[in-house]
């Protein structure tokens, strides 16, 4: 059985293999996400800014502390995996138990993956992906 999520100008199946897009441009897919994150608040609404302004303020950070243009791009889409999966707190994450952290990372790196190949590898290759969680953290 596959459980689904239709958005706005696509479709995203959540099959026991790991998930699958189903859109019609890789700018659809785009136009969703931002969409998506730019409706969200940080820390479930406890923040005033969006996670898409989080992700462009890692974004800027980066590419002004010296980073290349891959990395600042990829870390626009850092937190892309929660245009379809929410967000989780940090404290509430840290007190599970691993197994239960492991399955969340795990769902997240597969919607990332997705994510990727939908928009197109090549414009993630060579980001440094250890500064973007260094940056996040800051941020």
């Amino acid at each position: 059985m596959h459980y689904w999520i239709k958005t706005k100008q696509g479709r995203v199946e959540f099959r026991p293999d790991g998930p699958k897009f189903f859109y019609p441009s890789r700018a659809a897919l785009i136009e969703d996400i931002s969409a998506s994150l730019n409706a969200q608040k940080r820390c479930l609404g406890r923040m005033d800014w969006s996670v898409a302004e989080h992700s462009i303020a890692v974004a800027i950070y980066l590419r002004d502390s010296g980073a290349s243009i891959q990395t600042a791009f990829a870390a626009l889409f850092h937190d892309a995996h929660e245009a379809f999966i929410g967000d989780f707190p940090y404290p509430l994450v840290a007190s599970w138990p691993e197994y239960v952290r492991a399955h969340i990372e795990a769902a997240k790196a597969q919607i990332d993956t997705e994510i990727r190949q939908n928009i197109g590898e090549v414009f993630f290759e060579g980001a440094d992906w250890d500064s973007i969680e260094v940056a996040d953290k800051l941020m």
